[in-house]
């Protein structure tokens, strides 16, 4: 806006430059070259009547006469006229009458008018411009620019007769008037062209500041979506390190509810609940920021109450503006105060497992791309839940290696198909350590089989302490382990197996020989990507065992 008004002020001061130099040239110099000749005819005319007076006639104490006149006054006068452009010369005695005349036929006539006796006869001189046919002083029309100028003769201060001289000023009136003209001509086409340049200039620097604006308006775009979609990644990193770092269900939906309500990217308030659906029932498994009394009403939710129970019947968030005004919202509890709800269907593969609700200011309005954002965080909630509710199942079911206290490979094969499904379905990072004690069956030999049942017992535990909660490890068999790692690219995976690989060489004094293989397209069962890990297990041990191989 200020580059415009700068632009606009610049081609207003230009414009009105164009206008004035030419009112300026016509009204202010034209007049003061005009006056400055008269001024010099009127001078001229002065020194002309005066030398005249002193030099030619003798001033009589009554004044001017006809009589005082020289005969040689005539021819003196010519060579005036001719010397000086003089059109005409006249002598007046005090009374106004015209003594001499370059016009015989006005000598006798008497100025009556009142310049003659109010100004040049009180001793001050008297000029007027008298233009190409219109009249002079006394009523006579000229073929010729003059300047008409009446010059007193005074004796002492007293007022004895008048010249009246006319100076042809036509050559040099036109000489000025094109001089002036051509100035004129030359100042306008200097005022047009600046003009022009500043136009061009204006209407250039326009476009220029119209698509610089336009390019910062698309970077600020730019840079607000791109802001927009870091929060939404760290949205997205902050809720799935929230996840990976348990399987216990009560712990993991309380650290979900508490990043999730404390996302800045959502503006909700730091309240909310998640429901656990269990047949047709929902159980409020997690909440934040509620009273005894909330907590009462919603103890026996069923699926299609109040706004969490549609959701859960139809699978779709569901957005609440205002709770008070809101007919769906059939739950009210004493301390209510009106509130906006979000709620988020939470879902594992296309199966619906909970409700996450969460609470926003009165009227709030939440746009499109959150929206979307939620639902994705919803399905990544409803996985997480779903490997805990699994890991929950499991573990009832006491699927462990009894020596190892490891998984087993019961356990194992639950995990590795839901895994495997998730990976070839939705692309999910999946990868597999596949894990022998070099030697093993010499160290029985060796130590006896109590020996070698201790050993397992501390890899096991070794490898436990160098893995995460969310991977599985499970005692493959004989003195095979296997490790399930998901959300985990191949070359992450051959670190963890190189650090498993050190530590057991480091605290127990064996080798170990370790595959590592990570799921791709071209895989088509879970056998496939175990079968490439003990590909490259074997690979290890081809190569010189105690060393980590990948394929």
């Amino acid at each position: 806006m200020f580059r415009f008004t700068l632009l606009r002020g610049i081609l207003i001061v230009s414009v009105l430059a164009v206008i004035i130099l030419p009112v300026y040239t016509f009204f202010f110099m034209n007049p003061a070259f005009t006056n400055l000749l008269i001024e010099n005819a009127e001078n001229e005319a002065v020194r002309v009547a005066r030398h005249s007076a002193v030099t030619l006639l003798r001033a009589e104490a009554e004044g001017l006469k006809k009589e005082a006149i020289p005969d040689d006054f005539p021819s003196h006068i010519k060579t005036l006229q001719e010397d000086f452009d003089l059109v005409k010369v006249k002598v007046f005695s005090p009374v106004g009458e015209i003594i001499y005349s370059t016009d015989p036929r006005e000598i006798g006539h008497i100025n009556k008018e009142k310049y003659f006796h109010e100004i040049v006869a009180k001793g001050n001189n008297y000029t007027k411009v008298v233009k190409k046919q219109t009249q002079t002083l006394e009523g006579l029309k000229l073929s010729a620019d003059v300047v008409e100028t009446y010059v007193p003769i005074m004796s002492g201060s007293k007022f004895v007769g008048a010249f009246e001289i006319y100076f042809d000023i036509t050559e040099r009136k036109k000489k000025i008037d094109d001089l002036i003209s051509h100035s004129h001509n030359i100042i306008f086409v200097i005022a047009a062209g600046l003009l022009a340049a500043v136009v061009i200039s204006s209407l250039r620097a326009r476009v220029n500041i119209e698509e610089r604006n336009r390019a910062e308006e698309q970077l600020r775009k730019q840079s607000a979506e791109l802001k927009e979609t870091n929060s939404e990644l760290l949205a997205f990193y902050e809720v799935s390190s929230a996840i990976s770092r348990t399987m216990d269900m009560n712990e993991l939906l309380s650290i979900v509810l508490n990043t999730v309500t404390g996302l800045g990217v959502l503006n909700i308030e730091r309240k909310g609940g998640i429901f656990i659906i269990e047949g047709d029932k929902m159980k409020l498994v997690s909440h934040l920021g509620h009273s005894k009394a909330f907590l009462d009403l919603h103890k026996d939710m069923k699926i299609g109450d109040c706004l969490c129970g549609i959701v859960a019947e139809t699978g779709e968030i569901l957005i609440s503006e205002n709770s008070a005004e809101d007919i769906r919202h059939t739950i009210v509890y004493p301390d209510a105060v009106p509130h906006g709800h979000i709620i988020v269907p939470l879902k594992a593969i296309n199966k619906l497992v909970g409700v996450l609700y969460l609470y926003l200011a009165p009227d709030f309005k939440i746009d499109e791309r959150k929206v979307k954002m939620l639902v994705s965080l919803g399905n990544q909630i409803g996985m997480a839940i779903d490997n805990a509710r699994l890991y929950e199942e499991t573990k009832s079911l006491s699927l462990q290696d009894p020596l190892t206290g490891l998984a087993n490979r019961r356990f194992m094969e639950i995990v590795m198909d839901r895994s495997f499904t998730r990976a070839k379905r939705y692309g999910h990072l999946l990868s597999v350590i596949m894990l022998d004690i070099d030697y093993f069956k010499k160290y029985n030999d060796t130590y006896g089989h109590s020996a070698g049942d201790q050993l397992l017992v501390d890899i096991a535990k070794i490898i436990s302490g160098e893995m995460r909660e969310v991977d599985v490890i499970v005692r493959y068999g004989g003195e095979e382990f296997l490790v399930m790692l998901p959300e985990t690219e191949a070359e992450k995976a051959r670190e963890a197996a190189e650090r498993i690989r050190k530590a057991v060489e480091s605290k127990v004094g064996v080798t170990v020989s370790l595959g590592v293989a990570s799921y791709n397209k071209e895989m088509q069962t879970k056998e496939d990507l175990i079968n490439r890990a003990d590909m490259a297990l074997y690979l290890a041990k081809q190569n010189g065992r105690n060393r980590v191989e990948m394929i």
